[in-house]
């Protein structure tokens, strides 16, 4: 497997996507691709090719049409998809379990989570005061310790994260 370096990285996007979307929901009448780029400030070269690419993507999940003639179209009724059917099921594993649970009983419960997907989403609840640690226990297979969590508030966590 190659090395990441600089020559073999993908350049950074910087709101990229953001700032098409943006431009798209201005437009009135279907555009080209050229007037997209004008309009957003991206010269030729690798970067036209980072907004062709993003382009395809939001062709893909429907937020833009194309015209028979290449013209691009924004669908202003477009909306984002529900959030991942795994994160709901990791949540509500976390609210089923109660008290004093740790990242490899969620990943029991949920049998396609992944170990980092399930510390991630504890993570963020963590930096958003849903959970607190309240200690650690040794691991099951008897080398280390794994930290122990639990939800302080049940009632605001099924209110502002579960939905």
């Amino acid at each position: 497997m190659l090395a990441k370096t600089k020559r073999n990285r993908a350049p950074a996007k910087a709101g990229l996507a953001g700032r098409i979307r943006t431009e798209l929901k201005t437009w009135t009448r279907p555009g080209s691709r050229s007037r997209l780029c004008r309009n957003i400030g991206v010269e030729r070269g690798q970067a036209r090719q980072v907004v062709n690419q993003s382009l395809r993507d939001f062709e893909r999940r429907g937020e833009i049409t194309r015209t028979p003639s290449g013209l691009i179209k924004y669908n202003h009724g477009w909306r984002r998809s529900d959030p991942s059917p795994l994160k709901d099921k990791i949540l509500r594993a976390m609210y089923v379990q109660g008290r004093d649970f740790s990242s490899t009983d969620i990943r029991r419960l949920v049998a396609d989570a992944e170990k980092s997907h399930v510390e991630k989403t504890i993570r963020m609840l963590l930096a958003h005061g849903h959970l607190q640690r309240v200690g650690r226990r040794l691991c099951a297979h008897g080398i280390g310790a794994e930290w122990l969590y639990n939800i302080p508030d049940r009632v605001r966590f099924r209110v502002d994260v579960m939905r």
